[in-house]
Order: C-alpha cells, then structure tokens, then sequence
C-alpha cells in the first residue's frame, strides 16, 4: 500500500471514530427532579388519615430526554409517555407512587385566561400507604400566564417556578378523583449527578482532523528530504 493512501485511510478512519464520539457525547443524561412543598386544603378520605393543611410532602420523577417522543402532531402541544418512569414521595410520613410518566406542554393554549402549561401526570398503577385512600391521580401542574414561558410544545420540565402565575400545584386525587390533596409548590428542582463534561463535537472533530493532518505533514516533509 502507497504511504500517501495509507495516511488518507487513517484520516477517514480516525474522522469517522471522532463522530462517533461526538454523537455521544451530544445524548443527553437522565435527570432527576425532585419537588416539595405543604398541603393547603384536604378532603376527608384524606383528614381521616391524619392529613391536613400544612403537611408536608416531596416527590421525585427521573426523566431521560432522549426517550422524550412526542405523541401529539400538532406544533404547540406536546404529549409524551413514560411507561419506566415513576413519580413518587411521600406526605406526612404516607408514600405514594406511579407505575409511570404522562407529561403535557402547552404552548399559548387558549384557555382562561390563554396559558403556557405543562403537567406531569402518574400512569399505570398507582400505589400508596395513606390508609383508607385509593389513589387515582398525582398530578403536578404548572401555568403561565406569559406566553413567552415556552415557544412550542418541546417537551421541557421548568426548574423555575416564578413564571407560573396561573397554576403550581401539586395534587393527589383519590376514590375515583372525588376527593383531594392540593398544595403550591416550593421547589421544583433537577438533582443528582451532573452529565460528564465532553468537548463541543465540532472541537472533537477539528481535534482530530488537526492530529491527521500533522501525519500528512509530516510524511511529506520527510518525503521531499
């Protein structure tokens, strides 16, 4: 094999490998949320087991963006399944949890008043410790009454709360959505470990066409000597 065409083949070879890397590196990593806040008013399924206004609660939900598909054709709502992915915490000492993730993003939905929303919803089966309760829904939802909170319906899941106006709530439904846990939120906010720290693609391949050129060079000046 001629050296020049030998040099070419690894200049191909090592332009492809770095694209490869590069397309990686671009994924990006699961995150997890995790919210808290207080209860502000019950129903009594939920008064009779010791649950009131004031109680504390947390949830946690870990969401992958790359399996973020969107369910919905049209360009300002989103709708996206997460079938793995469990939405659970705790209240006044009680857990609770879904089998699941079902997340809504609207985009200047023409509500009352017109809205940008996204809720986060548990699918699948849903259990829970609070005695004499029959979970039917958890549900977080988040409104704005600025319409330049989202642009589309992207899927996204807001860390800032200080736009929701509208709506922030938290809020577990029970015995067939009859009755009630409601409260604000006060904190929504991403947490674990952060995603390693990759160069830009484009840095990771001028990295690597630079290094072949060089070999190019160099076999070229010890050419013409």
């Amino acid at each position: 094999m001629q050296p020049l065409r030998r040099y070419r083949i690894a200049f191909i070879v090592t332009a492809a490998f770095l694209l490869v890397l590069d397309a990686r590196g671009a994924h990006a990593a699961p995150i997890t949320y995790q919210l808290s806040g207080t209860i502000a008013t019950v129903d009594a399924a939920f008064t009779s087991a010791g649950l009131g206004s004031g109680t504390p609660y947390t949830a946690t939900f870990t969401l992958d963006p790359a399996l973020a598909v969107d369910l919905n054709a049209q360009p300002d709502t989103g709708s996206y399944v997460f079938s793995g992915t469990p939405l659970s915490g705790t209240i006044g000492g009680f857990t609770f949890s879904s089998a699941g993730l079902f997340a809504l993003v609207q985009n200047d939905s023409a509500c009352c008043p017109q809205t940008d929303f996204v809720t986060i919803r548990g699918i699948g089966p849903l259990t829970s410790t609070i005695p004499g309760v029959t979970l039917s829904n958890i549900i977080i939802a988040l409104g704005s009454t600025d319409l330049t909170t989202f642009t589309s319906g992207s899927f996204v899941i807001p860390t800032d709360l200080s736009p929701f106006d509208a709506d922030n709530r938290f809020i577990l439904l029970a015995n067939d959505n009859l009755e009630s846990a409601v409260g604000p939120l006060d904190s929504l906010t991403p947490s674990g470990a952060p995603p390693p720290t990759v160069p830009e693609p484009t840095t990771l391949s001028l990295l690597g066409l630079g290094f072949a050129s060089v070999g190019v060079r160099r076999w070229r000046q010890r050419k013409a000597s």
